[in-house]
C-alpha cells in the first residue's frame, strides 16, 4: 500500500488537476516536492526559497488533504509498480537496514526549530 501512495502523491488535487500544475506553481520559487514511504512512516517534502514557503504550503494541504486520484493515475501506479517489482525480483535482496537508516536521515530534519 506504501509503494501505491508514493506512486499517486503530489497528483491531482481539487486546486491542481495535475502533477504538472503542481511543478508549475512552485517553479517561480525554486521549488521541487518528493515523497517517501517506509513500513511505517510516509515523510511529504516540498522545498523552496523563503518567498515561496506560501505556494509550498498550500501545494503540501493539497496533497495531504485534497487528491483527487483520477482511474488514470491509479492505472500508471499500477504498471509503474509492476516494472518495478519485475526489476527488484532479477536483483539480490537489499538489506532491510537500508531503508530504516533512510527513515532516520529523513526525520531528523523535523526536530530542528524553523
Amino acid at each position: 500500500i506504501t509503494h501505491f501512495l508514493e506512486k499517486i502523491s503530489f497528483g491531482s488535487t481539487r486546486q491542481f488537476a495535475t502533477s504538472e500544475e503542481i511543478v508549475e506553481a512552485l517553479q517561480p520559487y525554486g521549488g521541487m516536492y518528493e515523497s517517501q514511504h517506509f513500513r511505517d512512516v510516509a515523510v511529504y517534502t516540498v522545498s523552496c526559497f523563503k518567498h515561496g514557503v506560501s505556494m509550498a504550503t498550500k501545494v503540501l494541504a493539497e496533497t495531504l488533504f485534497n487528491a483527487t486520484i483520477s482511474p488514470e493515475e491509479v492505472e500508471e501506479a499500477r504498471g509503474s509498480i509492476a516494472y518495478e517489482l519485475q526489476t527488484f525480483a532479477m536483483v539480490a535482496d537489499q538489506e532491510p537496514i537500508v531503508t530504516d537508516t533512510d527513515c532516520d536521515s529523513a526525520l531528523i530534519p523535523l526536530l530542528v526549530p524553523i
